[in-house]
């Protein structure tokens, strides 16, 4: 509060409510539950709904100082991009969705390539329910110069369509591709799976300092 800062005039700060700074409504994890009163939260029912048959809802308030901030899980930090590698792991964002003019929902088989176009183009061969180890070329009918993989994003809402070149060493076999380079994942559930005491270790560094990979945002 701005009147604070001057030091002639003195502010009195009045809440019906407690305080509450207690260790256990600090901590991101334990205090995610709004249904625990000890934490500050409280439920209130909110007037009927005319176009749900007159139904109440439930509305999650704070009843303490700091009012309906104080409740860690309500709390949802927006990203432009849920793919997004500074987006935070709880957070909003909108997905992107491929449509067609009529407005409905269509997949990049419809979306970027239709069917008529693509069989009118003769250059263009889709091969499609087929897994392939080698691909043999007539010199008479052309030799291979570039070799492109087309992949998805593994977000299924996503239009994204990505481009990488595969290294031929690497695709020896395509039905088991063997693994070219190992990525450094010391900090990860993995190392937690084989070594039962990193559960233990990582829990304790949570709960007394949350400066594990455990840490959520309130």
């Amino acid at each position: 509060m701005s009147p604070t800062k001057e030091a002639p005039q003195d502010s009195l700060v009045l809440e019906s409510r407690p305080a509450n700074d207690t260790w256990l409504s600090r901590n991101p994890l334990i205090s995610s539950d709004p249904t625990i009163s000890a934490f500050g939260a409280t439920r209130w029912k909110c007037e009927p709904m005319k176009y749900c048959d007159d139904r109440r809802s439930g509305v999650i308030r704070g009843e303490v100082l700091g009012g309906t901030s104080r409740i860690n899980i309500m709390g949802f930090i927006p990203a432009p991009d849920c793919n997004a590698r500074d987006a935070p792991p709880e957070g909003v964002a909108t997905l992107s969705l491929t449509l067609s003019e009529r407005r409905e929902r269509v997949s990049s088989f419809e979306a970027f390539l239709s069917k008529e176009i693509a069989l009118e183009r003769q250059n263009l061969t889709i091969c499609t329910n087929t897994l392939v180890s080698r691909i043999l070329f007539r010199h008479d009918k052309g030799l291979p110069r570039t070799e492109k993989v087309l992949f998805k994003s593994m977000d299924p809402t996503s239009d994204r369509i990505f481009l990488t070149k595969v290294d031929k060493e690497v695709i020896t076999d395509h039905i088991s591709i063997p693994v070219a380079w190992e990525v450094p994942a010391a900090k990860s559930l993995t190392s937690m799976a084989i070594r039962p005491f990193r559960i233990a270790l990582e829990l304790l560094k949570y709960i007394f300092f949350r400066t594990t990979f455990h840490k959520c945002y309130g």
